[in-house]
């Protein structure tokens, strides 16, 4: 089994996406996660606290998620959420299993509360030109005007009363010349 998703995350004062991938294999059970081009042990062992709170049973495989391309260390938490739910869609432990026509964004935090990004009206315009047939992974907070359909975290969990939905607005990183220097290239144009 295999899928992606479309992730969101907040780079500088603007946003990009990029699209998290994964599989699950007959291999020796457990999970790997690739950032960058490293191991994301830290977020890897943030999935397995979360799930045994949540007293979550996997199937017995092996699941890899992965993140093709540079992420600064600085956006990686917004990128949580969408790759947990690639992970427990991969288990089959949503009631969701085609991911590839959806954006999500969010942070995952160790008392089970899950939050998505508030999404500014700039970006969801530009969600709803670039990818008008995508449905959007929030929490029904999220007040939009937008074209793309929303379908909230809420219910997507509603199997699982263990987390609890938040959403959070993106706070400035950091410096843009120190960013730019660890990413070596631009940030999209809107935000």
């Amino acid at each position: 089994m295999q899928t992606r998703i479309k992730a969101v995350y907040p780079y500088l004062d603007q946003f990009k996406i990029i699209e998290p991938f994964g599989y699950a294999t007959k291999g020796i059970p457990g999970l790997d996660i690739v950032i960058n081009g490293k191991s994301g042990k830290m977020m890897k062992e943030k999935f397995i606290f979360l799930s045994r709170s949540a007293g979550l049973r996997f199937p017995l495989k092996h699941f890899v998620l992965c993140l093709e391309g540079e992420v600064v260390d600085e956006s990686l938490p917004w990128l949580e959420l969408p790759l947990f739910i690639l992970y427990l869609s991969l288990a089959e432990l949503l009631p969701i299993s085609h991911l590839e026509d959806c954006l999500c964004s969010g942070r995952l935090y160790t008392s089970g509360r899950l939050a998505s990004l508030c999404y500014s009206e700039n970006l969801l315009s530009f969600l709803e030109k670039e990818f008008p047939e995508d449905k959007i992974l929030s929490s029904r907070l999220l007040n939009k005007k937008s074209g793309n359909y929303q379908f909230p975290l809420e219910m997507l969990f509603e199997q699982i009363p263990y987390f609890t939905f938040a959403q959070e607005k993106p706070t400035k990183l950091f410096l843009r010349q120190n960013a730019r220097r660890q990413i070596g290239d631009q940030p999209s144009s809107f935000g």
